[in-house]
């Protein structure tokens, strides 16, 4: 005999570990890998943005697939009378989990991209006056929004000091001074 409350349970999880992998596959944009190979600076951050966002998905995905199947074996191990209460009240719990873990994601995401980005940064040379859109983007993700009559020089400045940057960038190309 089996359990078929942790059956259906099982099922929701290996559909919902679907979802996050199917959210999670092709994110990985030609533009951005040619960029990188040819060591030229992308003009936007959503190619590091979908492939941590990828990342992350992913793991949801692998963690649905563990409960679905560890729900499996209790299924087997511990036989009892068929509750629809119980299934309804494991889907819904399930279902707002997946959404729990979909809302925290995006918060994981901008604190992994901020964390990949100040340490590269410091690692690279980085001219921002060359690429300022891509430098608006970061100050963004920083929390550093352009103030009325700022001169690009004082926007890069405060953009540098939020990153723990010095303001005058070491001299060597490095990258982005490419183009």
């Amino acid at each position: 005999m089996v359990d078929i409350d942790y059956v259906v349970l099982g099922l929701v999880c290996f559909l919902l570990a679907g979802i996050f992998m199917i959210l999670s596959i092709g994110r990985g944009r030609p533009q951005t890998r040619a960029q990188f190979m040819l060591g030229v600076s992308p003009e936007s951050l959503f190619g590091l943005r979908a492939s941590i966002m990828a990342k992350g998905r992913s793991l949801c995905s692998a963690i649905f697939f563990v409960v679905g199947t560890t729900l499996l074996l209790v299924a087997f191990l511990l036989p009892g009378e068929a509750s629809p209460t119980k299934q309804y009240w494991g889907i819904a719990v399930l279902l707002v989990l997946a959404a729990a873990m979909l809302f925290l994601l995006d918060g994981h995401v901008r604190r992994v991209m901020r964390s990949h980005l100040r340490q590269e940064l410091k690692a690279q040379d980085f001219a921002f006056e060359d690429h300022i859109v891509l430098t608006r983007e970061i100050g963004e993700l920083f929390g550093i929004e352009p103030k009325q009559g700022e001169t690009l020089e004082t926007y890069v400045r405060s953009v540098r000091t939020a990153l723990g940057l010095p303001e005058v960038p070491r001299s060597g190309g490095g990258y982005g001074l490419r183009r």
